[in-house]
């Protein structure tokens, strides 16, 4: 027997691809595409499963990665992407559904710190940490896409970030070295 494939199940599979992916990428200009494909993926699947507050969420979550895409920053666009931050508070009251709506708040400030960041070790870094809390969104709302997106993606993050680890401390540790040979 062949489950029926519905469109929240599609919407899911391709916000699993992208979020899984983008992890895999080194470019900040790609990160920030596939993040903003991730986000609108992910905002009709929680539309379609009833989590208001996740594509919410998403939805600011794509706008921030819009903002972010073009790589220049000034006064207007710093003021307009942290406003951000508010507008996830006033949505997350206005959407309140207990504590997924609190972890995907938790999620988006923790992504918003990541995307501003000029350094992937440290954009990664922040993600690590805001897919543990969408990953208790998706848990409680019942995306098995939504978390299986998030693990996939923590998981790609912390073996990028060990990696970029180790050439930082060969980097750092050639030239010295070099000099006591």
């Amino acid at each position: 027997m062949i489950p029926e494939i519905s469109a929240a199940m599609l919407f899911g599979v391709a916000g699993v691809c992208f979020g899984a992916s983008w992890a895999l990428f080194r470019s900040k200009k790609t990160i920030i595409t596939l993040q903003a494909l991730c986000s609108a993926s992910f905002i009709t699947h929680y539309l379609l499963i009833g989590a208001v507050s996740g594509a919410s969420m998403s939805s600011l979550s794509l706008s921030q990665s819009l903002m972010i895409a073009s790589g220049r920053r000034n006064r207007a666009l710093t003021v307009l992407y942290w406003s951000t931050l508010p507008a996830m508070m006033l949505l997350t009251a206005l959407t309140w559904h207990g504590p997924a709506s609190l972890a995907s708040g938790l999620g988006l400030t923790l992504a918003a710190c990541g995307r501003w960041q000029t350094s992937v070790l440290r954009l990664r870094l922040f993600f690590v940490a805001g897919s543990l809390a969408w990953i208790v969104h998706d848990t409680l709302v019942g995306s098995p896409f939504g978390c299986t997106a998030n693990i996939v993606n923590l998981c790609f993050n912390l073996w990028t970030i060990r990696a970029l680890l180790r050439e930082r401390r060969e980097t750092m540790g050639t030239p010295a070295l070099a000099a006591a040979a």
